[in-house]
């Protein structure tokens, strides 16, 4: 079809513009564009971009482009006719048996037919770019996958032109009869013909890919003078010495139903002959990779795939057939002949130079292009220690440190001296290859993406999940440990390909079905209300400070965490498995920013940041004048469905005497905790760093984490410390609780009640009871509660089902329950250090309390009162006091907290959200 506007083509490729990394890659060759060539058309695509091609002159003259026979079906069938047709089929019929022979036949073919419905699909869902099939898994499954498979797929090329190097030997020695002449070793001509064939690749590829279709004419050659002497019985002499017999008067079909001994004695088994044979099934790809020459690729891939696949699965099969039929099992098994030569009309002679060609051919071409395609995996930056073999631009048509690579590689493996050895060897790298074209359709089709809009209808999950299961199948069938060593080498492929590897943002369908899955499971735990307490998780939003500053670069700006210290507290927080949302507010008006990067900018930016700091979170960012309405905005909407933060923790205005906009947004942030019952964690810098690395041998122990808790509230005073220490940081930690006493109180009895208490809840720590008499709102409602609560437990006890006690006692064990679990009326929003509203923000009670937390957790070097191991603490965590906008001084609260806090350790003032979040039963 000529480039006219009536091409359906063109308006489409008017219309789509490049995105993402291909929009801004301005490198002289990806892996895009040649890695996934077949064998024997990678010297041809490699032609056409090098060195322009036949097909890009007529295109850029306004010339045809390619139809489906031309440019699919002949590089399919040239593809996929090899040598082991010739050299090794008519030796697996002797071996396993007619009917094992045809099952070994079909299984492959299916395998490949179902591959090639699924790349189809894959191919027709849009235009498909230089790279073929790479192209399309790269897009589908991402770089990662896309790395392991390009590599696999080199090593499969490399070492496919070494099967075909020894194939050429193989076919001199023993087609031709050149053995008893040459005393050497087979390794020795192997590796002058590898040599002689890199010294051709090296004059160039324009004319390995121009004689591709001599090979292919080779083949058919081959395969016809075969059949007409098998059919007319001219080269063939009915004797036994020969073992060949005509089809018409003596078949030897009956003879060579069943498998040989050798097959039923497990030296050559079924999984034996699957990998000896499958890679006569390669070659699939080779339509596809020619995308970009063909007139229309939707249409022309599919049929013409199909019907090579379809043309070569009979040929083979037929083959099975007439094989068992013409010659004995003797004759069938023996290596030292050639039986397609023996029967081959007119002359021996004819289909021997048609195999020999036709091996040298395919090895040179797959020595051709194997170099070309890990010099794409190197200029693409995806496998970084491949970084050695980069070229120079301008020497980019002649790649030579990946042709002595390739070369090397090829060298080792013609060492042995074997077809059969080398030849599973390739079979798993292909057929893993396809496995991965299977699956990148199975994702593809299961996400059911708005995007994926294949032309070809003829596939489903069914037959994409088939021939990945196929995949599999042949796979461990082959070899257990070798589909295990190569799936576990993709693996760690995959692996050092995400953290090392460069980022390419390809919308690749793992992302798609990852959303899939959380949206599935999102709806599944959504519902009305708060989580019961067993399934409580720190979903934690943390306000952070973003610094906005300008960057080297002219028009970008760089972006600074003002609060590490308390991103290093949340990420060691998350050892609690849960949800963290980092959220800031750019001080600007949305809507008229005058920053020289959008929103969008600053988060992606933001988010970088805070891996670096390796806070794995969800980062949010809102643009507002003011900074407490950007609090609000995040407060009131941060999360997703039941995964609402049920935290937020804000750092300590550290300037909010001299900025009133600070202030402000900290005052409220916590009105707003407090109407949207949300704890509050307020983490405020102190006298010392904060522990953000694990302690090593020769340094000191981490210090303690002192509590200083009033036992009301929810628990999550208690429970942090709790969380803390299952991160590596504060692993070997002690936690020391401390309990405000008053002066009348008996100190014993409420600390032995408490550590039952913590026993109870499974919290391993110190307690320690302090006399406090500035404090009574201690005495007055935390430990009466505490101790109604032991006498509700006791009771309950005695009234279990099991006694015979009456139900007056089980009424008195449930009233006790109810005043323990009931706070008196005016304190019962309060997490104050005093009973009298209007007297909690008392400054001298401060001071005082902050002086007695001082010599108790041994701050001033003194020793304790209550006898305690005067330790500093490396984290001090306390109550925080009460705070209502309508009724409290604002000045005065910051005052408060300010001189309650003044000289200690990193500190974190808690508030609960008035739910349970610790429970003693299951």
């Amino acid at each position: 079809m000529s480039g006219s506007h009536d091409d359906p083509e063109n308006p489409i490729e008017l219309q789509f513009q490049p995105t993402g990394d291909a929009k801004h890659d301005e490198r002289p060759q990806t892996a895009l564009d040649v890695i996934n060539a077949e064998p024997s058309t990678l010297a041809h695509d490699v032609a056409i971009e090098s060195e322009h091609s036949e097909e890009d002159k007529l295109k850029t003259k306004g010339g045809v482009k390619m139809g489906t026979i031309p440019g699919v079906l002949l590089p399919c069938l040239q593809n996929i006719f090899g040598i082991i047709l010739f050299l090794r089929q008519a030796w697996i019929t002797g071996e396993s048996g007619f009917f094992v022979a045809f099952a070994v036949v079909f299984g492959c073919c299916l395998t490949t037919f179902t591959t090639a419905l699924s790349m189809a699909a894959v191919a027709t869902n849009g235009r498909v770019g230089a790279g073929g099939t790479y192209f399309m898994i790269s897009r589908t499954l991402g770089p990662e996958f896309g790395g392991s498979v390009g590599l696999s797929f080199y090593l499969a090329t490399t070492l496919a032109g070494a099967m075909y190097v020894l194939g050429a030997v193989e076919t001199i020695l023993v087609g031709l009869g050149l053995k008893k002449w040459f005393g050497f070793q087979p390794q020795v001509m192997g590796e002058v013909i590898l040599l002689l064939t890199v010294l051709i690749v090296l004059v160039g590829v324009k004319l390995v890919a121009k004689v591709g279709p001599l090979f292919l004419l080779c083949v058919i050659i081959g395969i016809v003078c075969m059949w007409l002497g098998i059919f007319l019985g001219t080269g063939i002499e009915e004797n036994p010495s020969n073992g060949v017999y005509s089809i018409w008067k003596n078949s030897q079909f009956g003879d060579n139903l069943w498998p040989s001994d050798n097959f039923k004695s497990g030296k050559f088994g079924l999984s034996y002959m699957f990998g000896l044979f499958f890679p006569s099934c390669t070659g699939i790809m080779a339509g596809a990779n020619r995308s970009t020459v063909l007139a229309n690729p939707s249409v022309s891939i599919p049929r013409g795939t199909l019907l090579a696949i379809s043309i070569t699965s009979v040929v083979y099969l037929i083959n099975i057939l007439l094989f068992a039929a013409t010659a004995t099992r003797e004759k069938l098994v023996n290596l030292e002949s050639l039986i397609v030569a023996d029967v081959a009309f007119p002359h021996p002679m004819v289909v021997q130079l048609a195999v020999l060609l036709s091996t040298l051919g395919a090895g040179m071409q797959s020595i051709t292009g194997a170099p070309f395609v890990l010099q794409a995996i190197v200029n693409d930056d995806i496998i970084p220690f491949l970084s050695f073999l980069k070229e120079p631009p301008e020497k980019a048509s002649k790649p030579r440190k990946t042709l002595l690579m390739t070369m090397i590689i090829c060298g080792l493996a013609i060492l042995p001296g074997n077809l059969d050895i080398v030849t599973p060897i390739v079979t798993m790298f292909f057929i893993m290859f396809y496995m991965f074209t299977n699956l990148a359709c199975l994702v593809l089709t299961a996400l059911k993406a708005p995007n994926f809009r294949p032309t070809f209808r003829f596939y489903n999950a069914f037959t994409a999940f088939m021939g990945f299961a196929l995949c599999v199948f042949i796979m461990f069938l082959i070899n257990v440990y070798a589909a295990l060593g190569a799936m576990v080498f993709a693996a760690l492929l995959y692996q050092y390909i995400l953290h090392f590897g460069a980022v390419h943002d390809w919308g690749d369908g793992f992302v798609g079905l990852r959303l899939q899955s959380a949206r599935f499971f999102l709806l599944r735990v959504d519902g009305y209300g708060p989580l019961h307490y067993k399934n409580w998780r720190p979903q934690v939003l943390c306000l952070t400070k973003l610094s906005l500053k300008p960057g080297q670069e002219e028009g970008k700006d760089t972006i600074e965490i003002e609060e590490p210290n308390m991103v290093a507290f949340i990420r060691q927080l998350k050892k609690g498995s849960g949800l963290t949302v980092f959220g800031t507010v750019v001080q600007q008006d949305f809507e008229n920013m005058t920053s020289s990067q959008s929103l969008t900018d600053i988060r992606e930016n933001a988010i970088i940041q805070f891996q670096r700091q390796r806070a794995n979170a969800f980062v949010e960012v809102v643009a507002d004048k003011s900074l407490a309405s950007g609090y609000s905005a995040l407060i009131q909407v941060a999360g997703l469905g039941r995964f609402q933060p049920n935290m937020v923790s804000i750092g300590w205005p550290k300037q909010w005497r001299e900025g009133e906009e600070n202030k402000l947004g900290f005052l409220t942030a916590l009105n707003l905790c407090e109407l949207t019952n949300k704890g509050v964690l307020v983490f405020k810098d102190g006298s010392k760093p904060y522990p953000t690395v694990k302690a090593r041998k020769n340094e000191p122990k981490r210090g303690s984490i002192d509590i200083w808790w009033k036992p009301h509230g929810g628990g999550l005073l208690i429970l942090i410390p709790h969380l803390l220490r299952n991160h590596k940081v504060w692993a070997n930690s002690k936690i020391r609780v401390f309990t405000i006493c008053g002066a009348s109180t008996d100190s014993d009895r409420v600390k032995k009640s408490i550590k039952r208490l913590f026993d109870d809840l499974r919290f391993s720590c110190e307690v320690i009871t302090v006399e406090f008499d500035k404090s009574q709102a201690y005495t007055t409602y935390s430990y009466p509660r505490t101790m109604l609560g032991e006498e509700a437990k006791a009771l309950a006890a005695k009234a279990a089902p099991t006694t015979k006690f009456g139900k007056g006692q089980l009424h008195a064990a449930l009233d006790r329950a109810e005043q323990a679990s009931t706070a008196p009326s005016e304190l019962k929003e309060a997490s104050s250090s005093s009973s009298s509203p209007k007297a909690h923000l008392d400054l001298e009670v401060a001071r005082a309390l902050n002086a007695r937390i001082r010599q108790e957790s041994g701050l001033d070097g003194a020793s304790s009162s209550s006898g305690a191991n005067a330790e500093s603490p490396e984290l001090l965590m306390l109550n925080l006091p009460r705070y209502k906008p309508h009724e409290d001084d604002p000045d005065l609260f910051m005052e408060y907290v300010q001189q309650l806090t003044e000289g200690f350790p990193p500190t974190l003032l808690v508030k609960d959200s008035g739910r349970e979040v610790t429970t003693s039963v299951f």
